[in-house]
């Protein structure tokens, strides 16, 4: 880890913001630091941590290190996000700290918000709602609709859970996506998070957020949440979670291996299991769009076809396909899981293919 450019401070500061960066579009990255910097909570340091990019992003980080005392940057070689996370902790000296994903951006009062409620709560933890950001359209994302000073027991087992699934018939409130468990719009007490030795687990490819986050949300007894959206979320298809993999499963099915270690450690009841198996079918499915089914996948489609029925006959996988609940699956994923139940590998192989190239021509249209 090379920490050339690592501001020294007199004091420790309010708030460490931590910015991964790997090979982001300058103008993502732009946009992302200028709503930190401008933030009306001042007493900051912005922790960019650049994981080995290859596209020259770091000479646009170096300008804002120049313009801003607040900011460092930290560069390491190519190891993933979740050790550029875990290396930004460990060089913070905010009482608190937070992680914005550098093609995303923050309301300008957001930091303030939280570090506010955070103090006037004594809290561990405080979570606010989110927008996700498609092209020019904004969505809302609430975990939950009205502001909580401190969780509750019962809101705090549905925000965990809320980290492995958006809906469940148990749920006070229904989400649009597991927003729960993503790292962002959330303010972490750093004695706190350093005192229960969290980290980012580096062999997960896939839901290191989410399992850190079931994790916190347990460990914490003070929990504030904040209904107001402040943290904008960029939705991008060419991401790298959907990017190509080949072998994606295996990604997944360490993820869920972590899940049921933790329901397992902390006896939690069956709507865990519940969740858990609804959670394992999206897995699946997932990996079968950023694998046999994804463009850049250049195999033989007989290939493709032995390794979904292959992957179908795991252990892990087994009970999916027993027992479904097709009312906690949207349509299309309702009809694509009982294509591949019923084992006809093809038909959703063309339906998937049909559907994808309509979506993204709509997309482009619009």
């Amino acid at each position: 880890m090379d920490t050339t450019y690592l501001r020294q401070y007199n004091q420790p500061q309010k708030v460490s913001v931590i910015i991964p960066i790997y090979n982001i579009k300058p103008e993502f990255v732009e946009k992302c630091l200028d709503s930190v910097i401008r933030q009306t909570l001042e007493d900051i340091e912005i922790l960019i941590v650049d994981d080995g990019s290859s596209n020259g992003i770091l000479e646009k980080c170096l300008k804002f290190y120049n313009n801003d005392k607040r900011v460092s940057i930290i560069t390491q070689k190519n190891q993933g996000v979740s050790t550029a996370r875990n290396n930004g902790v460990s060089l913070s000296t905010g009482k608190w700290i937070t992680f914005v994903d550098a093609d995303d951006w923050i309301d300008i009062n957001m930091l303030e918000i939280l570090y506010k409620r955070g103090e006037d709560t004594n809290s561990e933890i405080v979570i606010c709602n989110s927008f996700k950001e498609i092209n020019a359209k904004s969505t809302q994302i609430n975990i939950f609709p009205v502001d909580i000073e401190l969780m509750n027991p019962n809101q705090k087992e549905e925000l965990m859970l809320k980290t492995i699934i958006s809906k469940h018939k148990t749920f006070s409130y229904n989400s649009e996506i597991v927003s729960a468990g993503a790292t962002w719009a959330k303010l972490y007490n750093r004695k706190f998070w350093l005192e229960n030795d969290l980290s980012y687990d580096k062999n997960l490819v896939r839901s290191q957020d989410s399992i850190l986050n079931i994790y916190a949300f347990q460990i914490a007894s003070k929990i504030s949440f904040v209904s107001k959206s402040l943290y904008h979320y960029r939705y991008n298809e060419l991401s790298a979670v959907n990017k190509y993999r080949k072998d994606a499963l295996h990604s997944y099915e360490l993820a869920i291996s972590r899940f049921e270690e933790f329901a397992n450690k902390f006896n939690k009841n069956k709507v865990y299991d519940e969740a858990i198996k609804i959670r394992k079918t999206i897995y699946f499915l997932h990996s079968i769009t950023l694998d046999q089914f994804h463009k850049d996948n250049n195999l033989n489609l007989k290939y493709k076809i032995e390794s979904i029925r292959v992957n179908r006959e795991k252990n892990i996988f087994s009970d999916i396909f027993t027992n479904i609940d097709y009312s906690n699956y949207s349509f299309g994923v309702r009809v694509f899981l009982f294509l591949i139940k019923i084992k006809s590998y093809y038909i959703a192989y063309y339906i998937y293919k049909f559907t994808d190239y309509f979506r993204r021509y709509i997309r482009y249209k619009s």
